[in-house]
């Protein structure tokens, strides 16, 4: 038997790598199977008439047909609902979620505005009351960064909705590149906002 060329091999290889490749992709697209998603029930906006109709519209942001997600919502037992969903459309859902992941946010948001604590002390020293910069005011909190990092398209977005929502002050603690303040669109989003 003749020795096989090294451009036959190579070619076989990339098409077995190919078929494994393109059947992983489509799979994880199209099969879907249930998913139980919890949910902090008083986290519920109140603009959704009810805890079904906000879980029907986070399901909405993922879907791209008229398909019906949803398969039942939980009140008694647990709080959330259950979805057939694709494990593209899981990650997405997870993805998407507003509530904070690293503590970062919440930790700024109890030094600005946390409430009196009685009692508090840092390892048996230092005993009184802890508390926040303002307790009384009130926060409006947009979350702009994901898992894999931080984007000028999401922190522009929140600046945006922040002055549109009245915002009087914006605190961003979020650090980029070193890109000049007048090529960055956090730098030049900031001016617009003091304008606004």
């Amino acid at each position: 038997m003749a020795p096989k060329s090294p451009l036959a091999t190579m070619l076989l290889i990339l098409l077995a790598v190919s078929v494994v490749c393109l059947g992983t992709t489509e799979n994880d697209i199209t099969s879907q199977k249930p998913h139980i998603v919890q949910i902090i029930k008083s986290m519920k906006p109140h603009h959704f008439t009810s805890h079904h109709h906000w879980y029907a519209s986070m399901l909405d942001t993922i879907s791209q047909s008229d398909e019906k997600l949803l398969l039942y919502t939980y009140d008694i037992v647990l709080h959330g609902f259950s979805a057939m969903l694709s494990k593209f459309q899981n990650i997405t859902l997870n993805e998407t979620s507003p509530q904070d992941t690293n503590s970062h946010g919440t930790h700024p948001s109890s030094i600005a505005a946390g409430v009196a604590v009685p009692d508090s002390n840092y390892l048996g020293v230092a005993n009184g009351i802890a508390t926040g910069m303002a307790p009384p005011a009130r926060l409006a909190i947009y979350k702009t960064c994901w898992a894999e990092g931080c984007y000028d398209a999401d922190t522009v977005a929140a600046m945006e909705q922040a002055i549109s929502d009245g915002i009087d002050i914006i605190s961003i603690s979020i650090s980029s590149s070193d890109v000049p303040f007048y090529l960055s669109p956090r730098a030049i989003a900031t001016y617009g906002a003091i304008k606004n």
